[in-house]
């Protein structure tokens, strides 16, 4: 059986069929067999599969899926030390993120996850002090971990909003919007292209523009962070749950450092806002990658922080299924309520009292975007 839509199976080629219990996972390559075979066998992939859909802490979360997988050219598969330099470099431009699910059919229960080899070939290359040298043993060793965290990782997404309908809608919602700036405003294009390009500044109305793009992709970009420390903070923290080394406190002492990395990153993106104009105007190149650079960073944040608010939920008697039950919003306000209760300082949340308070840098944000248009009528 596949989720999968006729046009769809023409675009890809079956690999494996496996049962695992009562559970069908059915595995595709965008590409030739012959190619991902002898991949897939290094890897162990279908030992993956059958080891992480046989873990009991993740039943709750498992039902049959499609696994999709993409990339081609891959570093495994290529010869020579020269070829997989230039291929990590072109990894670089890639996007980070390494894998989804088809949201739009979740209602359905049209189970389907996609997965990004070359985003996931990138980290474990790049994340090693040797690089090359070493580069296809580590694949061969490392990569079943990275392939069992990426399918509980979507896995969990898969369950979460199934369970979660105002996650749902929001994230629906979320999509469409992202949709319409694409195709009206292009809004990331203008981003780069106003701080990397030296875009041309002809008049005062075309200065309000950029500044106005530059405040958009901000505030885009903000607001995603409170639904990623929904989203992604349940995802990571059931990987970690699922290992038999589960730790409560090395969790929360990665998400203390992905805190005080992003309120370190909002400050610089502040305070070059603070003067956006001038460096626009002046095309002060430094500060506008500087900027740049800030602004996309904060795609990762949830994803070091956001474990730490089902975790610290989780270790003080919340059930996984009400976890997964609140939206966004209330889940981090329910957060901020257990540790008030214990006496902790929230990592993140609406009050003064969390080490990264969303309320009060959005006040921020805005209060300079309104003195920024004052200034320029």
């Amino acid at each position: 059986m596949t989720h999968l839509t006729i046009l769809q199976r023409f675009f890809y080629t079956k690999i494996y069929d496996i049962m695992i219990d009562n559970f069908h996972v059915t595995v595709w390559y965008r590409g030739k067999r012959s190619y991902i075979t002898p991949y897939f066998e290094k890897v162990k992939l279908k030992e993956v599969i059958v080891q992480t859909f046989k873990n009991q802490k993740i039943h709750h979360l498992l039902g049959d899926v499609d696994l999709i997988f993409h990339g081609k050219d891959l570093i495994l598969n290529i010869e020579g030390l020269e070829e997989k330099v230039k291929k990590l470099n072109e990894y670089q431009k890639l996007g980070p993120f390494a894998g989804h699910v088809e949201q739009d059919n979740v209602n359905e229960s049209k189970d389907i996850i996609h997965l990004h080899l070359p985003q996931l070939e990138r980290t474990l290359v790049a994340s090693h002090p040797l690089g090359f040298m070493i580069a296809d043993d580590m694949i061969i060793q490392k990569m079943p971990i990275i392939l069992s965290h990426a399918i509980i990782h979507e896995m969990t997404h898969l369950w979460h909003l199934r369970k979660n309908e105002s996650l749902r809608i929001r994230t629906k919602n979320r999509r469409r919007l992202k949709r319409f700036f694409r195709n009206t405003t292009a809004l990331s294009r203008d981003f780069e292209q106003i701080l990397l390009h030296n875009a041309s500044i002809k008049n005062e109305k075309q200065l309000l523009r950029y500044i106005r793009e530059v405040h958009l992709t901000i505030r885009m970009f903000f607001l995603n962070l409170e639904n990623g420390f929904a989203i992604e903070g349940i995802a990571n923290f059931m990987y970690f749950y699922s290992k038999d080394d589960y730790d409560y406190q090395r969790i929360m002492a990665w998400a203390k450092e992905g805190t005080k990395e992003l309120v370190k990153t909002f400050q610089v993106i502040l305070s070059i806002y603070e003067d956006i104009d001038i460096y626009l105007q002046k095309h002060d190149q430094d500060k506008l990658n500087v900027m740049y650079k800030a602004v996309l960073s904060l795609i990762q944040s949830p994803y070091k922080i956001g474990a730490a608010i089902p975790a610290t939920l989780f270790e003080h008697g919340y059930t996984l299924e009400e976890i997964a039950s609140y939206d966004a919003i209330s889940l981090i306000k329910e957060y901020e309520k257990v540790c008030v209760m214990h006496k902790k300082a929230p990592l993140v949340g609406y009050s003064p009292k969390a080490e990264f308070a969303i309320s009060d840098y959005l006040c921020r944000l805005n209060s300079i975007r309104r003195r920024l248009s004052k200034q320029k009528t």
